[in-house]
């Protein structure tokens, strides 16, 4: 799914709403870019079905306005924008997970989820390269369709090599120095 970093670095979206270092690092990405590689992220969705479940980069009731879903309230208003009994998220990076149950959410940041055959989910998948949930691990979603359960992946990498790439590259170094605390 297309994300908003993503349509800034191709200067489809303005970056009035981007701090100033995010603003420079997409900048910085539309010089990098092929015309293949601009043409692979013009084509990307803003939303896609898979086996069931809903992917979107935001929120469902408006994938290119870039909300936050951050709290039972929003979750039950962007589960009643669609059908699927899963919806997988990711663009605040902060992983975690909303049931809902006869239209009500219930947060929860536990590590396996058995999803139970009446209810609903909203799950942020977080970040591979970026959480921001204080945690510098690489963050991701393992999703079994058959079983009906969802694990939250945490995983160790070399997140130093990464900040050294960034500085390198001539980024902000707050870009870097976010990775060292999972911010």
């Amino acid at each position: 799914m297309i994300g908003n970093h993503d349509l800034a670095s191709i200067g489809r979206i303005r970056m009035g709403g981007f701090n100033s270092e995010a603003a420079e690092a997409a900048r910085w990405t539309d010089r990098q870019l092929t015309a293949e590689h601009r043409a692979w992220l013009e084509a990307l969705p803003f939303t896609a079905v898979w086996r069931d479940a809903l992917l979107v980069h935001a929120s469902p009731i408006d994938p290119g306005d870039w909300n936050y879903v951050l709290s039972p309230a929003d979750a039950e208003a962007e589960m009643a924008a669609c059908q699927e009994p899963l919806v997988l998220i990711g663009h605040s990076h902060f992983p975690g997970a909303f049931e809902l149950d006869n239209g009500r959410a219930r947060y929860t940041r536990s590590e396996e989820i058995q999803m139970g055959a009446r209810r609903r989910y909203l799950v942020n998948v977080g970040s591979v390269g970026q959480p921001r949930d204080g945690d510098p691990r690489a963050a991701y979603v393992l999703y079994d369709d058959r079983e009906r359960t969802l694990k939250h992946v945490r995983l160790e990498y070399d997140f130093e090599s990464a900040m050294n790439r960034i500085r390198a590259a001539g980024l902000p170094p707050f870009l870097a120095e976010r990775l060292r605390w999972g911010e």
